[in-house]
């Protein structure tokens, strides 16, 4: 299922009618992908999608898709709410939602609960910052479902004292073998060390590191 904004100025009620469908998801065991993809879905939109991920136990969506919507910090905490009790989701996307620190915190303590499935997590285009960076994949380092994670233009500076670090977190995700950090003001001796490191790591077969 997908639904898009339409870009006609006399309808407000966008996320509303996205949303009307999204409640209809426990009514179709089948469905496994929904796209709601610059719908103006922000907080009060998670709280209904949130609830119907709670409640829904029986269907299987597995690949949600939230990207070009202004959710915000406020957005992923309410969304959690349903992340922690639908565990099917083995994809989530959430490219350009204006998430920042405290959403990405949000997101860790999910992602590291035992009963999570996501395998594949894109947030590119974020605000998570170098700090917050740092903190989240420390985080993940408990985690062991995530396979492919971008953090693309997430404002993430990368300087040669901060890169040991880093590197050393994202070598202890048991079982990511993709990363995508392009687009991020990274320093280029930091460029050169990360590429170094995580060539190390066979596991790991996949890295993008190409700075703005």
């Amino acid at each position: 299922m997908r639904c898009q904004a339409l870009n006609n100025p006399k309808t407000n009620s966008i996320t509303s009618l996205c949303l009307d469908q999204a409640k209809t998801l426990r009514n179709i065991p089948s469905l496994k992908k929904l796209e709601l993809i610059d719908c103006r879905v922000a907080e009060s939109g998670c709280r209904v999608l949130a609830h119907e991920l709670s409640r829904s136990a029986t269907f299987g969506i597995e690949n949600l898709v939230l990207d070009h919507n202004n959710i915000g910090d406020k957005g992923v905490q309410a969304l959690a709410e349903g992340l922690r009790f639908h565990t099917h989701i083995c994809e989530l996307s959430l490219a350009y939602c204006d998430i920042g620190r405290q959403g990405y915190s949000i997101l860790a303590n999910i992602l590291t609960r035992p009963n999570t499935a996501i395998r594949v997590l894109n947030l590119e285009g974020n605000v998570c910052t170098a700090g917050g960076a740092n903190d989240f994949l420390i985080k993940l380092m408990r985690n062991t479902s995530i396979q492919s994670l971008s953090l693309k233009n997430n404002q993430i500076f990368i300087d040669i004292v901060l890169t040991n670090n880093i590197c050393k977190s994202i070598k202890s995700i048991v079982n990511l073998t993709a990363l995508d950090l392009d687009a991020n003001p990274i320093e280029e001796n930091s460029v050169r060390f990360m590429a170094a490191s995580l060539a190390s790591c066979s596991r790991i077969r996949q890295v993008q590191i190409y700075p703005c």
